[in-house]
């Protein structure tokens, strides 16, 4: 094989590699909009000088009522961050909801926020995914379909896994609808 040729199938090998690979969490601060737009959710860090690592910091999910320029404070709790800068805020402000992209299956990987409490953790092994149809990145598996997370009337989470289950969950109870 020529140097020219080697060269493309180690470059498409090396880039392929890339693709699969897993972003590391980056722990930023951030601001999620209800797709109303009337409600937004921030998640801060609470500053604290003697953490060093952003992984040790505690943070804190707030909700405001977004008028016009003003926004009002409807709730606030502490919040659970593993660094990926994501979640869904309901059209009314009532209920904020985080979802895993990587999948473990004895930690959580739906987090649910309503009204200022922590309704529910809802780990992998709950939604019963097949893992021969995971999808395997770099470190991890991902376990849902794109573009398959919906929050219906502000009070049901739908969610279809990779194998093409339908999760429906109350964002009330967190329990699951059958």
């Amino acid at each position: 094989m020529c140097k020219k040729g080697l060269l493309i199938l180690i470059s498409f090998f090396f880039l392929g590699s890339l693709l699969l690979a897993d972003e590391p969490p980056s722990y930023e601060e951030f601001e999620i909009l209800s797709e109303n737009g009337k409600y937004l959710a921030q998640v801060t860090a609470d500053v604290d000088d003697d953490v060093k690592q952003p992984w040790e910091l505690t943070y804190t999910l707030t909700v405001y009522q977004a008028n016009d320029d003003s926004l009002k404070e409807m709730w606030s709790c502490k919040y659970i961050y593993d660094g990926y800068p994501y979640g869904i805020l309901t059209n009314d402000g009532s209920t904020f909801v985080y979802v895993c992209t990587w999948y473990f299956e004895d930690s959580y990987v739906v987090l649910i926020y309503r009204w200022g409490k922590e309704i529910k953790m809802i780990n992998g092994d709950e939604f019963h995914v097949r893992k021969s149809k995971m999808i395997k990145t770099a470190s991890h598996r991902l376990w849902y379909l794109e573009d398959s997370i919906h929050i219906k009337n502000s009070s049901i989470l739908k969610l279809k896994t990779i194998d093409r289950k339908k999760h429906l969950i109350d964002l009330t109870s967190g329990e699951f609808i059958h």
